[in-house]
C-alpha cells in the first residue's frame, strides 16, 4: 500500500489581515497578514499584553533573545505560527474555541496587535 501525502495549496482565503489564537494557545498570522505588512522577513515575535486596554502585542525582530519566540512558518510555508502558551496561560487568556481577532500593524515601529475584546464574527473571503 502507498500513501501520498495530502497537501493544501496554500491560497489567500481572506483579504483581511488576522490572527487566530487556537484552544492549544498557538497563535497564527494569516497570509494576507504576512504579506501586506511584509512579515516574512522577520523570524522572531516579542510578545506582550497590556491589562488596561485588553491587547495583545506583538514586536517583530530579526534578533534572537531571551524575550522573544520564534515565528515559524507553517506547513504551507505562508503562514506563520507561534506558541503563546505560557503567555496565555498567565493572564488567564486561554480561549474555549479558536478565536480569529484583527490585526493592525505599525510599520515603523514593527508593532502590531490584536484587540481581545473584538473578536471578528465572519471573515471576509477573497
Amino acid at each position: 500500500m502507498t500513501f501520498s501525502p495530502f497537501m493544501l495549496k496554500g491560497k489567500v482565503t481572506s483579504r483581511v489581515p488576522f490572527v487566530t489564537i487556537t484552544i492549544r494557545g498557538v497563535l497564527c498570522i494569516n497570509v494576507t497578514a504576512v504579506r501586506q505588512f511584509e512579515l516574512q522577513q522577520y523570524r522572531h515575535i516579542q510578545l506582550s499584553y497590556d491589562t488596561e486596554v485588553k491587547t495583545l502585542g506583538f514586536a517583530f525582530t530579526t534578533e534572537e533573545t531571551l524575550s522573544t519566540c520564534k515565528m515559524i512558518k507553517s506547513t504551507n510555508g505562508i503562514n506563520f505560527m507561534v506558541s503563546a502558551l505560557a503567555l496565555l496561560k498567565f493572564y488567564g487568556l486561554m480561549p474555549q474555541t479558536k478565536k480569529r481577532f484583527l490585526l493592525t500593524y505599525d510599520p515603523i515601529q514593527r508593532i502590531g496587535s490584536i484587540n481581545l475584546t473584538k473578536p471578528l464574527k465572519k471573515i471576509k473571503k477573497g
